[in-house]
């Protein structure tokens, strides 16, 4: 199992969260599923957690929201990261992103 998490600021949450459910990226297309979390204290703050089979979906699923020129909110301080479950050591991947795996 591995995950790819995302912090985003969004602006107005109910204008972002109809772009998130289409996912015109596709970049939850193979994902197992996923939740949103928002900041109590920023409302405009959302984390997404997605999960996926392995970690070849993760990476995937990231290339996928990285090149979008649909992506909805913009990134804060922190990039999409994949990681693996399971594992304890990581690797430096593509685009700025921390990988686990």
């Amino acid at each position: 199992m591995a995950h790819m998490l995302t912090r985003l600021n969004v602006g107005d949450f109910d204008t972002w969260k109809q772009m998130f459910d289409q996912d015109r990226p596709r970049a939850r297309e193979t994902a197992k599923g996923w939740r949103v979390f928002r900041n109590a204290e920023n409302p405009s703050e959302v984390y997404i957690l997605v999960e996926f089979a392995s970690s070849d979906d993760a990476k995937t699923g990231r290339e996928r929201l990285l090149a979008s020129t649909t992506r909805p909110g913009r990134p804060s301080s922190s990039r999409p990261r994949c990681s693996k479950a399971d594992s304890q050591s990581s690797e430096n991947c593509a685009s700025g992103l921390r990988c686990f795996g």
